[in-house]
């Protein structure tokens, strides 16, 4: 057994691999219908692409204003140009040799699959350093059929859910090293890294500088690792944001992105913790006590002080209207209790068993060192558990420290299968692990869906044709003279990225200025309506009739634009637009 373990541990990295390939093969498969199109799941991956033009075209590094969005003032963006970088980069590689049309295509479909092989490294990796190779090699494999993690990395998927994802990874990960100084580094500039992705890192790095400070608490030797993550994601926030946007934009305030609202209370908490260190002698817990809680003391100070009107969360700060009836709309940035039933077992499914893992490894390994590592483990698993109750869209970094447990759990199931004298026995116990496997009571959820959702899904699978904002389904629109559109929200991104027209705006909070006229005019009468788009420089007014956003409006207002819109009686001053056959965008001319 012990020689299987150590022949598995020198091929574990070859296995990791083969299983990528194959779960990457899969997801191509499954996506093979949306790439030649550019048939974007997600508006943002839509947006991220035209952020990687801009800049290869010619924008400013330092601005990722988007000009096409509310012309002629541009909106504004919150993203981090750190990951339009490897995206520009294959484009740059592959252009000149396939056009860009193709090169896009290539690079879109297979980018997010090689963050996805980096994934699977690093969950292998971090589960070799808890529990060997033969649980690291479950826990690839639960990986591969994880579906909370594999929606964010599969083909389009560009934005940056997957570098999320991978930086949780690289934090586990060097959470489990041994080297106290190397762990603290590898975690902190993992939080670092992810902190300048998205500001939804904030409660990760406060959850792995929890456990870092529980650590000092109990060993004084752990004190490198505590003061070498504080500098990591310090310093290393602080680099990010001026090699991405400069002095003067570095100093401006936001409550939505790395920006000194956040660096005071992490430089705060630094600057505290290291003289604390050398006036307190720490062989005594009092002393660390004091340590470490008036830093952490002093940086919630900080925040109150220079983020108060962040600590409810960066989307309280929007326009009333704005909120209520864009952002309450979006599934998964609420609570899992506002979530529909299927959708809660895909939630919760994963991490209860990888709870149950997490228990049977801490009970058969209780009263040793690798117990305490388990149960920081479960530390972090239960943290992200929590953030991901409060948040729909943390369910991937939920799931994903769970898998542990789960391949633990798996483990020990097949571990006792398999001693089962008996062949027949031992083969149906064996089959019967598989009921262990988190995507198959998933799977099962789907059935707690009405018939008629699981028609619509089925007729939704079912449909060849590319979806009303693909590039084959906009020659219609894209062959009009470029105009500014007076379009929905949500499919605003898909048109800049398919057409060569601007838009008033698009589901971005930073323009909510434009957003609320968009919201107010779709569901206004028409003489708000007509008010509203007159204002504007748009020529036509677009949307797509299938998608979700339209019926918002229409059951906000029966009488209101767009259900005259849906009822096919638009009012005089919008013209409708013949498109290409076979093209289901609605295009009105705006009578000006």
């Amino acid at each position: 057994m012990i020689a299987d373990r150590h022949l598995l541990g020198r091929r574990l990295p070859l296995a990791v691999l083969l299983i990528w390939l194959l779960c990457a093969i899969a997801l191509l498969i499954a996506s093979r219908g949306s790439i030649p199109y550019l048939d974007f799941r997600d508006p943002d991956d839509a947006l991220r692409l035209v952020q990687v033009r801009n800049w290869m075209a010619g924008q400013s590094w330092f601005d990722v204003t988007q000009y096409r969005i509310n012309p002629p003032e541009g909106g504004a963006m919150h993203w981090s140009r750190l990951l339009d970088v490897p995206i520009a980069a294959l484009l740059w590689l592959l252009t000149p040799l396939a056009g860009q049309a193709l090169a896009e295509s290539i690079v879109l479909a297979l980018y997010p699959l090689l963050i996805l092989g980096l994934l699977f490294g690093l969950l292998a990796d971090a589960v070799r350093r808890l529990a060997g190779p033969v649980v690291a090699l479950f826990a690839v494999l639960l990986l591969a059929v994880t579906f909370p993690v594999l929606i964010q990395l599969q083909p389009l998927r560009i934005d940056h859910h997957g570098w999320q994802i991978v930086m949780a990874a690289l934090a586990l990960d060097g959470s489990l090293m041994r080297s106290p100084r190397r762990s603290g580094i590898v975690t902190g500039t993992a939080l670092a890294l992810w902190l300048h992705i998205s500001s939804e890192a904030l409660p990760y790095a406060a959850l792995f500088g929890t456990l870092y400070g529980l650590r000092y608490l109990r060993h004084p030797e752990q004190w490198h690792r505590l003061a070498a993550y504080l500098l990591a994601v310090t310093i290393g926030s602080t680099a990010l944001l001026l090699a991405t946007h400069g002095w003067p934009a570095s100093l401006r305030f936001y409550c939505d992105a790395m920006s000194p609202t956040y660096l005071i209370p992490l430089w705060t908490a630094t600057l505290l913790v290291l003289p604390l260190k050398a006036l307190l002698p720490d062989h005594r817990l009092p002393n660390r006590l004091a340590i470490a809680g008036l830093a952490g003391a002093g940086a919630l100070v900080a925040l109150s002080l220079t983020g108060k009107e962040c600590l409810a969360g960066p989307f309280e700060t929007l326009d009333p209207y704005v909120y209520k009836y864009w952002y309450l709309n979006i599934k998964e940035g609420l609570p899992i209790w506002q979530q529909g039933i299927a959708t809660v077992v895909l939630v919760v499914t994963g991490p209860i068993l990888g709870l149950l893992g997490y228990g049977l490894a801490l009970r058969e390994q209780w009263g040793t060192e690798q117990a305490n590592r388990w149960l920081e483990c479960l530390f972090l698993a239960f943290g992200a558990f929590l953030v991901s109750v409060m948040v729909l869209r943390a369910m991937a970094v939920g799931n994903l420290f769970m898998l542990p447990g789960n391949a633990w759990l798996l483990y020990v199931a097949v571990r006792k299968a398999r001693a089962i004298g008996q062949a027949a026995p031992r083969i149906l116990a064996t089959v019967a692990t598989v009921a262990l496997v988190p995507a198959l009571p998933a799977a099962l959820a789907s059935t707690l869906l009405s018939e008629e959702q699981n028609e619509q899904a089925a007729a939704k699978s079912d449909k060849k044709q590319p979806s009303c904002v693909a590039t084959a389904s906009l020659q219609g629109l894209n062959a009009l003279p470029a105009a500014p559109l007076f379009a929905a929200l949500d499919i605003g991104p898909f048109l800049l990225a398919n057409t060569h027209h601007s838009v008033i705006a698009t589901n971005h909070h930073r323009n909510q200025l434009a957003m609320a006229k968009v919201l107010r005019a779709f569901a206004g009468n028409e003489a708000d309506a007509r008010r509203i788009i007159a204002a504007t420089p748009a020529r036509y007014l677009v949307y797509c009739p299938e998608r979700g956003e339209i019926g918002h409006y229409v059951k906000r207002n029966p009488k209101g634009l767009a259900a005259r819109l849906e009822a096919g009686k638009p009012p005089v001053w919008l013209t409708p637009v013949p498109m290409q056959p076979g093209e289901t965008i609605r295009v009105y001319r705006i009578a000006r």
